[in-house]
């Protein structure tokens, strides 16, 4: 669920002001939520990070998926 990442959500929001961050979940089957960064490149890794981890702890799976 979407609110079980709100934390991290906050974190990035907080800690990367200069970052772009959605969130668009997806209620289909499976439900899933697709994440989105944009900003300068290294900040970026280091924000996706940070979600990659809470969603591991969460007990979700994710993929990765560049869009350049």
């Amino acid at each position: 669920r979407e609110s079980d990442l709100l934390p991290v959500m906050n974190q990035i929001v907080n800690d990367y002001p200069q970052l772009k961050l959605s969130s668009l979940p997806h209620l289909g089957d499976p439900p899933h939520i697709e994440f989105s960064l944009r900003g300068e490149a290294a900040e970026v890794e280091q924000a996706m990070q940070l979600i990659k981890q809470a969603i591991d702890q969460a007990g979700f799976v994710w993929t990765n998926q560049l869009i350049q």
